[in-house]
């Protein structure tokens, strides 16, 4: 479990905040340099999950490197606050750009406040102008680049409020790399309930349940490619078995196995071994 917070407002930091906050005092933490008496971002973990080997920290942003020992695997989690500036928001996603080609490991996590949205329906009750296009091409052509796969929303839709509740968008959350998505594929980002904050706090979560042994594993983020029905259907009609209906069913999946290897590679660039889907609704 990591905690990211944007925009701490603490007049003086100290290591106790950080164990009030978490409730252990085996923790580690990050955070940004103060602007005008108050920390801007703070990243806590705790150090019985989480190993960090490395970090980088600028005014906008808190990346660190490290392993989940569990399951010993290394990762890198972004903690973002960007700007409300459009110049100063390119300048961040191209430092990012950097240390994204920089960095051997390729299981990513991009979270926070990116101030930005995709497309024009992430925003009510604001005017998008000729310089929000192209902001909004800009965030698009940012996410591309670093590989990531923007999580969809579970609850809200937006994720800032103004008190008048007319005004809102969807400026915050989770982006994250295929090679993540395979370590955790049943990651969803729910969007919280509003407390103190004009912001929304958001979760991302893995829940695995244990359903015994299992050959097949599914990411939801293929269901997105409109293609996917259709080539699944093309190729498991063109196998040819005998035997029962059972039989033949094994042994359509088995073939689609390598068929699937090269798709995934072709469609989202992908070059690592992929984890068989469970296609039976579209073989039968």
């Amino acid at each position: 479990m990591v905690i990211c917070l944007k925009e701490v407002k603490l007049l003086t930091f100290r290591e106790e905040k950080c164990c009030q906050l978490w409730g252990d005092n085996d923790i580690g933490y990050l955070y940004s340099e103060a602007i005008n008496g108050a920390w801007r971002i703070l990243t806590v973990w705790h150090n019985n999950i989480f190993q960090c080997t490395s970090h980088i920290i600028n005014k906008w942003f808190i990346a660190f490197i490290g392993v989940f020992k569990v399951i010993n695997i290394h990762v890198v989690i972004v903690n973002v606050y960007s700007s409300c500036n459009l110049q100063e928001k390119m300048q961040m996603w191209d430092e990012l750009k950097v240390v994204r080609l920089r960095e051997a490991c390729n299981s990513w996590c991009i979270l926070g406040d990116f101030n930005s949205i995709r497309k024009e329906g992430e925003r009510r009750g604001v005017n998008c102008g000729r310089s929000n296009k192209r902001e909004i091409q800009g965030f698009n052509n940012f996410i591309e680049s670093m590989k990531v796969v923007d999580m969809p929303n579970i609850n809200r839709k937006y994720t800032w409020y103004k008190p008048n509740g007319k005004t809102k968008s969807r400026l915050d959350r989770f982006l994250t790399s295929f090679e993540w998505l395979q370590h955790w594929p049943s990651s969803k980002q729910y969007v919280l309930g509003r407390n103190i904050s004009d912001h929304c706090a958001l979760v991302l979560k893995s829940k695995v349940v244990d359903w015994g042994p299992k050959s097949f594993r599914f990411l939801d983020i293929w269901h997105e490619n409109k293609d996917f029905g259709s080539f699944i259907k093309s190729k498991s009609e063109s196998y040819i078995f005998r035997g029962n209906n059972f039989q033949m069913l094994k042994d359509k999946l088995k073939m689609l196995k390598s068929d699937l290897k090269e798709w995934n590679k072709e469609v989202f660039r992908y070059t690592k071994s992929s984890s068989l889907i469970s296609l039976i609704e579209y073989v039968r």
